[in-house]
């Protein structure tokens, strides 16, 4: 057995033995909401289940084939895009990915001018489905706003060359994400592995089972309590929620994922790892442009509720990054650009 402990030289590059050691060391489980519908998938499940190749207008879209050989690698992001397969039942089948085929696509490479590795491990989902959007007491389901074909998410690993310990963990959320040390995880049975959330159906990382208020912002105190008032007809302040933004729900569930089992190492920084995965290369996107009337989308979502809630709703939406609602196909990961997140830990 590979140990740990001599698999870190301080400014050296990593190897895959030292990338295998670290992911047996460190890789997370990833908890699932009980109530998640849309999986993680691998990319070749992807591709053999369908999903169709977009280039010009007007032209007949094509069929993915031998994990992506047809996608286009020398072109722009907006040149093309990837879409789910055609036929309705075809496209609901592949939206809810398949678990017990999906991977982490690990990237490994330099941190901190080489006194650290990062292991950035990429998650495929086929679809991001709807968000949720809290404001104050009241929950608000966003119906077709956030949602988008493919999702991309990843967790970073980052590991001292010095001493093998893992220094820090980066979660992908939304368009952002954030720095965490391992103190701040569970840890899965008395391993050194840090437990990970995905939140429901938009599937951001957190470190907690908990609800969480995304890209938050903060109310005047007194829409506080009109709001408050608005449901429980009191004017008592406590338990209220003082921000607004996107919420993330997440949970312990019986379904998850085991990345010390279930991951390819797929590119390492100044290393030839023997593995050439066509779709690495890809340049366009992995989903359409969704065009929905997004005035339409906000009068159906909030027909139902007081007006002051309807008009807060509205305000909240518009303060919100672009990013947030989904509107066009994310790009893939760039696994021969370093990045994974923040630098700063």
């Amino acid at each position: 057995m590979f140990s740990l402990a001599t698999a870190h030289d301080s400014y050296s590059p990593p190897d895959p033995l030292k990338v295998l050691a670290m992911m047996e060391a460190y890789a997370p489980l990833v908890y699932f909401h009980p109530d998640e519908e849309c999986f993680p998938s691998s990319v070749s499940w992807f591709f053999e289940n369908g999903a169709e190749l977009h280039q010009k207008s007007g032209q007949t879209p094509t069929r993915v084939i031998n994990n992506g050989d047809n996608l286009p690698r020398n072109g722009g992001p907006d040149d093309s895009f990837l879409d789910l397969p055609s036929g309705q039942a075809n496209k609901e089948r592949v939206k809810k990915g398949f678990l017990s085929d999906a991977v982490g696509y690990v990237h490994a490479k330099p941190a901190l001018r080489g006194r650290c590795t990062d292991l950035a491990i990429w998650l495929y989902y086929p679809f991001n489905a709807g968000e949720k959007f809290q404001l104050g007491p009241f929950v608000i389901s966003l119906g077709k706003i956030g949602q988008h074909v493919s999702d991309w998410e990843h967790i970073t690993l980052r590991v001292d060359n010095a001493n093998g310990g893992l220094k820090a963990v980066y979660l992908s959320q939304h368009s952002k994400g954030k720095w965490f040390t391992p103190k701040e995880f569970e840890l899965l049975n008395g391993t050194s592995r840090p437990i990970v959330y995905a939140s429901l159906s938009a599937h951001a990382h957190y470190a907690t089972p908990s609800s969480h208020i995304h890209l938050a912002g903060k109310l005047d105190p007194r829409v506080i309590r009109m709001l408050y008032n608005e449901v429980m007809n009191s004017s008592k302040e406590s338990n209220i929620i003082t921000g607004f933004g996107i919420r993330d729900d997440t949970s312990k569930s019986d379904m998850a994922m085991d990345l010390a089992s279930a991951f390819d190492i797929v590119y390492i920084d100044n290393f030839d790892v023997g593995i050439e995965l066509p779709w690495l290369n890809y340049t366009g996107r992995w989903g359409p442009k969704i065009s929905y009337n997004f005035t339409n989308e906000v009068k159906n979502i909030t027909q139902d509720l007081p007006d002051i809630v309807k008009d807060l709703v509205i305000e909240g939406l518009k303060r919100l990054p672009a990013e947030a609602f989904g509107e066009e196909g994310p790009q893939g990961p760039k696994m021969k650009k370093s990045w994974s997140g923040d630098e700063r830990v």
